[in-house]
């Protein structure tokens, strides 16, 4: 096979690659589009007579397989390629999420259901990840990948409002027959893209590469931190405004606001600056936006803490990236982002069991205050680390 020519598309490897990045995107806003109804399943499983316990297993659980096989993803990739990979995992979450509407009446079926979601986002996420990094060049890297990472909060966005009108119209299974229809798209699209060249596992069957040289040992911790504080959004966050008497709105609107505007606007702002740096100014953002937060109960500052974490999210989590594996060669990079979204998921997914303890110590203001705390304490690690 013939090499490609050069880009002359700024910022991607060869000229079929831009073309290929915006259809990469278009798949990455289908299938979390179709996550983020899980945002919904709450309301549904009630409405299908389950018991609070039981719901609370059920959204819980479903990080047992998401950590576990994004863990594995470099194993799948070594045996099917990358994008075969994403295929297998997106048809994966297509299965379990739409058996949800014979399985959600009755806790046992909807657990194999969700463990079956978990199983294909774990195999999903990272996968997409290195194909994204692959159509890239070293120019313009973060800035493009900020702009790609964007398309799983457009989807978050979207999905539950349409899940709400859905629910009006009186047969809940219509939320899992329609909802898997993106996802479709999605699975097609993926025809359309290049293979990458399977990654050769050195060292066993687990390969993580350089994930967890000493050199990456800080943006590994940095990014499981990052977890915590936005899983805390996706966990308790409507209570905690509940709490608050403030609609989650002021919140949640400016949170995905901001995260868009700076990720289309400001990335490319930071191409040049020490990563380390930009991640310890993000988590001290994040952090005193939770901290502002805690102690507040007036919505427009609500807002202002929404505009401010999310800025400071949608700075960390793509520069990190970068920062694990954007030096490396396509070919390399599998391992390392397996890896590193697993220990991204395991802070964002499992976070809400120990700080459902401090909730119950502290209320909802302590444990805001502590993830913010932590946020801090993060930062100024970063701020006073040198590399070795």
């Amino acid at each position: 096979m013939s090499a490609q020519p050069p880009s002359t598309h700024t910022g991607f490897v060869d000229d079929r690659a831009k073309g290929e990045f915006l259809r990469l995107s278009a798949v990455t806003f289908c299938v979390f589009f179709l996550n983020a109804h899980a945002s919904m399943l709450a309301i549904i499983f009630t409405r299908h007579g389950l018991e609070l316990p039981q719901i609370g297993l059920l959204l819980s659980l479903y990080g047992v397989p998401v950590v576990l096989f994004t863990f594995l993803t470099s194993m799948a990739a070594a045996r099917f390629g990358s994008l075969g990979t994403a295929r297998y995992g997106i048809s994966l979450m297509m299965l379990g999420f739409l058996s949800l509407a014979v399985t959600s009446w009755s806790f046992w079926p909807a657990l194999a259901s969700r463990l079956t979601w978990g199983v294909g986002y774990g195999l999903m996420f990272s996968s997409l990840v290195t194909y994204a990094q692959s159509r890239l060049s070293s120019e313009r890297f973060i800035y493009l990948f900020g702009i790609y990472s964007s398309m799983a909060p457009i989807g978050h966005a979207l999905a539950p409002p349409w899940v709400e009108f859905l629910l009006t119209l009186g047969d809940d299974r219509l939320v899992f027959i329609i909802g898997t229809v993106p996802a479709g798209v999605a699975v097609a699209l993926t025809f359309t893209l290049r293979p990458l060249a399977k990654p050769v596992l050195k060292g066993g069957l687990l390969n993580f590469g350089v994930a967890f040289e000493r050199s990456r040992l800080l943006p590994m911790i940095a990014v499981m931190v990052a977890g915590c504080l936005f899983g805390f959004i996706s966990s308790y966050m409507a209570p905690a405004l509940h709490h608050k008497e403030v609609a989650v709105g002021w919140f949640f609107v400016a949170t995905v606001v901001s995260m868009l505007s700076t990720r289309f606007l400001g990335m490319k702002h930071f191409e040049k600056l020490d990563p380390r740096l930009v991640v310890a100014s993000g988590l001290t953002v994040m952090g005193a936006a939770y901290l502002t937060l805690s102690i507040t109960h007036q919505a427009w500052i609500v807002a202002l803490c929404g505009l401010f974490f999310g800025g400071g999210y949608s700075v960390v989590y793509p520069v990190l990236s970068a920062w694990i594996s954007g030096s490396l060669p396509p070919s390399e990079r599998a391992g390392p982002q397996a890896a590193f979204n697993a220990i991204f998921h395991i802070g964002l997914l499992w976070m809400p069991l120990p700080v459902t303890f401090v909730i119950a110590s502290v209320g909802y203001d302590g444990a805001i205050a502590s993830l913010g705390l932590l946020g801090f304490a993060t930062a100024l690690v970063l701020f006073v680390w040198k590399k070795a």
